[in-house]
């Protein structure tokens, strides 16, 4: 079974486990089971939809990868451990993009030396 269709462009992902392109395609379309997504379809009530942090914003998965206070910081960490330098993306497809790019010219360096 193929991959589902990830990426801005409607490409596939390839060489990442399903796992994660499953991730992506989920988050990139907001079907995440976020509070806000499952106060929607009234699984939990309007009252129960704040980041289970206890920032106090409703949880999103906007929220929840970018602008969080007590997770958000993680990405730069993340960032750090794979010797990424860049800017904090503002939106979840710039988030996207921004690890999808450096890992296609990490892939293109390995195989440039190899």
């Amino acid at each position: 079974m193929a991959p589902p269709v990830v990426g801005m462009g409607g490409g596939y992902v390839i060489g990442v486990p399903m796992k994660v392109s499953v991730l992506a395609w989920r988050l990139l379309r907001n079907r995440l089971p976020t509070k806000d997504n499952l106060a929607a379809r009234n699984i939990i009530s309007q009252e129960s939809q704040f980041c289970v942090t206890g920032c106090g914003d409703v949880e999103t998965a906007q929220h929840l990868f970018l602008s969080c206070p007590v997770l958000a910081p993680l990405w730069g960490l993340v960032r750090s451990w794979i010797g990424m330098s860049s800017a904090d993306p503002v939106s979840l497809q710039d988030h996207f993009l921004q690890f999808t790019n450096y890992t296609s010219r990490q892939r293109q360096l390995h195989f440039t030396k190899c």
